[in-house]
């Protein structure tokens, strides 16, 4: 079993180095499987792609690459074959300031694993067993990374809802990722939406608010701008959110919904499509009563059955009380979501700290290089 690596040209080709000589031997021996390692992008794109698509996961697309340079963070593509048959793929990020001289550079060694991996569509059935030699796989490529930071966060719940690697400290939040199966008929969608849903949306539907698919990034920003005003929770990077539209509507991977009353907008929603698959990535609204947003999804559920889109996923619900301080997330926006007849699957963000000692060094560090 081999890790090959062919990074030419990375900023961070030591990490690759590091890789370059190295064996693993699975511990399920029934498992004829190699493993590579490629810095910046998959040893074939196309095929990474396909497999992402087949996957409707946008995070683990090739194209997201563009999205986080926007954090400087280098893409690792980490492949797994059995019998020479691509199984299983994952990308993930690794950063360190450059602004630390190299010999001590690696303190801030950061990676982050970025949503699930993608798996190929004729071994989903053995998605379990195959798992269990990634996982193998992964906490070796991480020993030879030797971060000293990580962070791993869940968009779909499939695959893996969270990772667990030897000697690291872990702190984890669990959540549920709520999804609609929109291939279902208009009515049996309809009949899944809680009364209450169906009663706002009727109401919508008499006042004669309508849907508009419209890509007016400018108006979507005031929009999300608006919503965090006056919200205890950290709004979102507004400059990195205008970049990774930018960057995945060349690739017709994001879209813009409104709704509207008359000429009046009054929310909107920035969609990830890839795929059969949908993700709500970002919502806004302006200052205004009529519930616009039961509409707004309602009618974005119906485009994407119409598309033949299989799985529309709302993003995070609260789940027992691992966030019983935000009520605004358990009592209102769980709520909203799962009064659209949701599926649930789990998930979980978490953060590891892999040398605490180079952390607390590094955390002091930025304090001097920030003043």
């Amino acid at each position: 079993m081999f890790c090959n690596s062919n990074g030419i040209g990375c900023p961070a080709n030591f990490v690759l180095n590091l890789l370059e000589n190295c064996t693993f031997a699975p511990s399920n021996k029934n498992f004829m499987t190699t493993f590579t390692l490629t810095a910046q992008k998959p040893s074939d794109s196309s095929r990474w792609e396909k497999m992402a698509e087949a996957n409707g996961n946008v995070l683990q697309s090739v194209e997201f690459d563009k999205v986080q340079a926007f954090y400087f963070q280098i893409p690792y593509y980490l492949e797994v074959f059995e019998k020479d048959q691509w199984v299983i793929g994952y990308r993930f990020y690794f950063w360190n300031s450059t602004r630390l001289p190299s010999f001590i550079r690696s303190i801030s060694n950061n990676i982050n694993f970025l949503s699930e991996p993608i798996i190929h569509p004729d071994h989903l059935e053995r998605k379990e067993v195959l798992m269990e030699v990634f996982f193998e796989y992964l906490n070796q490529v991480v020993k030879q990374l030797n971060p000293s930071t990580g962070c791993f966060s869940t968009y779909y719940g499939e695959g893996i809802y969270e990772l667990n690697f030897k000697n690291a400290i872990r702190k984890q939040t669990f959540f549920n990722v709520a999804y609609i199966p929109v291939s279902k008929s208009e009515e049996e969608l309809f009949n899944d939406l809680h009364p209450k849903h169906r009663n706002v949306i009727r109401k919508a539907q008499k006042e004669g608010l309508r849907m508009v698919k419209e890509n007016n990034f400018e108006l979507f920003m005031q929009m999300l701008q608006t919503t965090y005003k006056d919200q205890p929770e950290m709004a979102p990077n507004y400059s990195y959110v205008k970049h990774c539209y930018e960057k995945l509507l060349e690739q017709n991977i994001a879209q813009i919904y409104f709704t509207y009353l008359g000429d009046e907008p009054l929310s909107g929603a920035l969609l990830f499509l890839l795929g059969d698959r949908a993700y709500y990535a970002y919502g806004g609204s302006s200052n205004n009563k009529m519930r616009a947003g039961n509409l707004l999804h309602w009618e974005i559920m119906l485009e994407l059955n119409k598309a033949g889109f299989t799985k529309y996923y709302l993003g995070q619900v609260a789940i027992e009380d691992s966030h019983i301080d935000n009520v605004k997330f358990t009592g209102g926006i769980s709520q909203f979501k799962r009064r659209f007849g949701v599926m649930e699957n789990k998930g979980s963000n978490e953060q590891f700290i892999f040398h605490p000692f180079k952390v607390k060094v590094w955390n002091a560090m930025k304090k001097l290089i920030s003043n």
